[in-house]
């Protein structure tokens, strides 16, 4: 109801954003104008054009930006837990386009019909403890269901103590994984397999190393003006290797540019600029709800809270 009303209440505001195509070395990367305190909405969008086209003047006769500073951070990220259903149900209507109930429906056929995977009406991603002494047939299963694995299985670590296997965090069921029978993926609907490769892979996940990447981030000075360029160089995939999943730094509307690998910079390096791209953007209203972020905001119910004694219970539990 409260995004609804906000949807309805929505009024289009219009701002301006600039690019700034520069290079250093013969390597390209952009750069985005950070507009000056008083012409920004608290999002730090610029509402005022004559602000954002005097400085795109500025920026295209000024020739080049100098590094003001460089910073990189080493980024560590283990990875996602198995699967509960409301997860499953949350990245499957993301990633596959299911609903809920479909999803729900496919899960409990790989369980039921195909023994593929585990009971799917769990609110948990742990697993108990004791399960660990069936990882090797679990992984062994997996390569007589789908030999093409086994290159990737015979890196795994078997050695690894993943997060994931946790007596305190077990609630009545545990997380939803490949069974220790291999399955057949021919009597599979391509549905039922989109599903299973997506639980299959997050288990896999649990025995590969974290995925770890350098975020840069640097500033520049250029005619007056302030820039700014994110870049992200993948240093180990690790578990992303089976997981493509989205990161902290490729959520919905994210700027494209946080993907770039930039350049070796430093202090007072001067960059050459290139193109100066003068952006007119409009704000846009919140989406309805998909059945996936509904489920999602069901887990985080907590926050919409304001009793501090159900707040913290249903912090506890997987929401409602």
């Amino acid at each position: 109801v409260d995004r609804d009303r906000e949807i309805a209440r929505f009024v289009c505001v219009p701002f301006w954003a600039i690019e700034v195509a520069l290079s250093h070395a013969g390597q390209p990367f952009v750069a985005s104008w950070t507009p000056p305190q008083g012409s920004t909405d608290d999002a730090g969008r610029c509402l005022q054009q004559p602000v954002a086209q005097q400085a795109a003047e500025r920026l295209r006769t000024a020739g080049s930006a100098q590094v003001l500073s460089v910073e990189t951070e080493r980024v560590r990220e283990g990875p996602p837990l198995p699967f509960d259903l409301g997860t499953l149900q949350e990245v499957c209507s993301k990633q596959l386009g299911l609903d809920v109930q479909e999803t729900l429906d496919i899960a409990q056929a790989l369980y039921e019909t195909h023994k593929a995977t585990t009971y799917p009406r769990s609110d948990s991603g742990y697993l108990p403890e004791s399960m660990l002494a069936e990882v090797p047939t679990v992984l062994d299963s997996l390569v007589k269901t789908d030999p093409s694995l086994r290159p990737l299985i015979e890196r795994l670590d078997r050695q690894l103590r993943p997060r994931a296997w946790n007596d305190g965090k077990v609630s009545a069921h545990h997380g939803i994984i490949p069974t220790l029978e291999p399955a057949n993926l021919s009597a599979m609907s391509e549905k039922e397999l989109a599903v299973y490769r997506l639980i299959r892979a997050h288990y896999l996940a649990q025995f590969l190393p974290h995925h770890e990447f350098d975020r840069t981030m640097a500033q520049f000075s250029c005619g007056g003006q302030s820039l700014a360029a994110v870049g992200k160089q993948i240093a180990v995939t690790g578990w992303r290797e089976v997981l493509a999943t989205p990161g902290p730094d490729d959520a919905d509307g994210e700027d494209a540019q946080r993907s770039q690998v930039l350049p070796a910079l430093h202090e007072g390096l001067s960059c050459p600029v290139g193109k100066v791209d003068l952006k007119a953007l409009k704000t846009l209203p919140p989406k309805p709800y998909t059945q996936g972020e509904l489920i999602k905001a069901m887990k985080t119910v907590a926050k919409f809270v304001t009793d501090p004694r159900l707040k913290q219970k249903l912090r506890d539990t997987n929401g409602i």
